[in-house]
Parts: structure tokens; C-alpha cells; sequence
């Protein structure tokens, strides 16, 4: 009997003592877990870091392909619109001066033009002519204008007197009138690609209507 009682007081004893060691054990656990969580937090940091930077990376670069692609659409738009407005921007020149070079035309038309207001009028100071094609004779040129409106008022020009010449200014046979839209659209210098042979004699009338 005194070694059951002794078992039984030795066994409640021991049960006391892991009620009493049992927060200190909890807070251990607990500690030890924060501290597992930490360990992997610095894990998962180190990793994301690596992987933030090559997500920056590729959105940057889907950021450049959009811009380009972006670009390459307004680009493509422009051409549409100069295409489909070219016949409508030429003007036929005729009796032009002996020994005039394109640059020299060019520059006398841009310069009657804003002298005169007829140029664009969010643009009245810029130079309305993009491109000019003289004739082999010399003695006709094709001139094309960033706008529709702009090669309209051009015509009001007609008569007008040149190094001694009389200039005759007038539409092409192939003229084709622009939709009303696109009256005062700009098209950039250089956004048809069309040669001068094209222009001049590759089968567009020498004479006008």
C-alpha cells in the first residue's frame, strides 16, 4: 500500500510539474514557430526579389512592344490616309521658268503660301509643300501638299509670275477629291513612298484638265 501511495503521489507530482513547465514550453513552441516564419519569410523575400526583377524586365518590354506597336499602327494609318488623299494633294504646275530645280519651286511655293495665309490654320507658318517632281522638259512639275486644303488654296495662286514666267496652276487629269473627313488632315513629308518617275510620267497625264 505505501509503494501505491507513493507511485500515485510521485505520478501527481510529475503531472504538476508539466502543468507548471507547460506555458513556458507553449511559449517556446510558439517562439520557435515565429522564428520558422521568419526564416521562410526571408526565404520567399530573397526568391521574389529575383523574380520582381525579371517581372519589371518583361514588363518593360511589353510596355516598348505596345509602344512600338502603337507607333507602327499610327504610321500604318497615316499611309491609308496619304494613299487614299494623294490625288487630292497634287497639283500640276506648268510654264514654269527654264533651269527652275525643285528646291528652288518648293521654296517659292511655301513662301507665296504663307505669305498669301493659305496654309493650314492650326499651322500658318509651316511649310505646306511636301514633295515637288519637275518634268524631263523642265517646263511642268507635280507638286504635292501635306493637306487637301492647303492644294485647294494653292489654285487661287494661278497666274502668278516667276523669274519672268507665267505660272499656270491647276488640277491633274487623275485628280481624285478626298472624302470631306480628311480636308484638313496633315500627311508627313515622305510617308508615300512613290518615285518621281511615277508621278511625272508613269501613266499620269503631262497636261491638266
Amino acid at each position: 500500500d505505501r509503494r501505491r501511495r507513493s507511485r500515485r503521489r510521485s505520478r501527481s507530482r510529475d503531472r504538476r510539474r508539466r502543468r507548471r513547465r507547460s506555458p513556458s514550453s507553449s511559449s517556446e513552441s510558439s517562439s520557435d514557430e515565429e522564428e520558422r516564419r521568419r526564416r521562410k519569410e526571408k526565404k520567399r523575400k530573397k526568391k521574389s526579389s529575383g523574380f520582381d526583377v525579371k517581372t519589371d524586365d518583361q514588363q518593360a518590354r511589353a510596355a516598348n512592344i505596345a509602344m512600338a506597336q502603337q507607333a507602327l499602327a499610327a504610321a500604318q494609318m497615316l499611309q491609308q490616309q496619304g494613299t487614299l488623299t494623294r490625288k487630292a494633294r497634287r497639283i500640276h504646275f506648268s510654264g514654269l521658268p527654264v533651269g527652275i530645280t525643285p528646291h528652288v519651286l518648293r521654296e517659292l511655293v511655301n513662301k507665296y503660301m504663307v505669305s498669301a495665309k493659305l496654309c493650314l490654320p492650326n499651322a500658318p507658318n509651316e511649310m505646306p509643300v511636301n514633295e515637288v517632281n519637275i518634268g524631263p522638259d523642265g517646263r511642268y512639275a507635280f507638286v504635292e501638299f501635306r493637306s487637301v486644303y492647303e492644294a485647294g488654296n494653292v489654285l487661287m495662286l494661278d497666274g502668278i509670275q516667276v523669274m519672268g514666267s507665267t505660272l499656270r496652276i491647276q488640277r491633274p487629269k487623275d485628280y481624285v477629291p478626298a472624302p470631306a473627313e480628311m480636308l484638313m488632315q496633315m500627311v508627313p513629308p515622305g510617308i508615300q513612298n512613290a518615285s518621281a518617275a511615277a508621278l511625272v510620267t508613269g501613266g499620269v497625264s503631262r497636261t491638266p484638265a
